[in-house]
C-alpha cells in the first residue's frame, strides 16, 4: 500500500502531470471520461478496504462512500496545493500523515 506513496515521493512531476490533466478533463471529453473511470475505480477500491476492516471489527462502522470519497478529494487537494502553494513539503510526509489520520478516526 505503500508503492504509490514512494512512487510520488521519489517522482513529484507525477503529481504535476495529474494536475495537468485533470485541468485538461475540463475540456476534453475524453480525458475526463477516463479520470471519471479511474476514480470510480479508486473510489471502490478504498470502499472495499474500509468494509472488510469494519468487517473484522478493526474499524468503526462508518460511511463507506462518504469516506472513500473524502479520501480521495483530500489527497487531490493535497497535490494541488503542495504544487499551487509551492509548499516544499515532503509528499511522503504528507501521504503518511494523511494515512495516520485516517487510521485514528476508522480504529475502532
Amino acid at each position: 500500500i505503500d508503492a504509490p506513496r514512494d512512487s510520488l515521493a521519489a517522482r513529484p512531476e507525477l503529481a504535476r502531470a495529474q494536475l495537468e490533466f485533470m485541468a485538461l478533463s475540463l475540456r476534453d471529453q475524453e480525458i475526463k471520461e477516463w479520470f471519471r473511470q479511474a476514480y470510480v475505480a479508486q473510489r471502490m477500491f478504498i470502499t472495499e478496504i474500509i468494509a472488510e476492516g469494519v468487517e473484522r471489527g478493526e474499524f468503526r462502522a462508518v460511511p463507506l462512500e462518504a469516506v472513500a470519497r473524502m479520501t480521495i478529494a483530500y489527497a487531490d487537494g493535497m497535490w494541488l496545493h503542495r504544487e499551487v502553494n509551492e509548499l516544499g513539503d515532503d509528499i511522503g510526509v504528507l501521504i503518511d500523515e494523511a494515512k495516520a489520520t485516517l487510521m485514528a478516526l476508522l480504529k475502532a
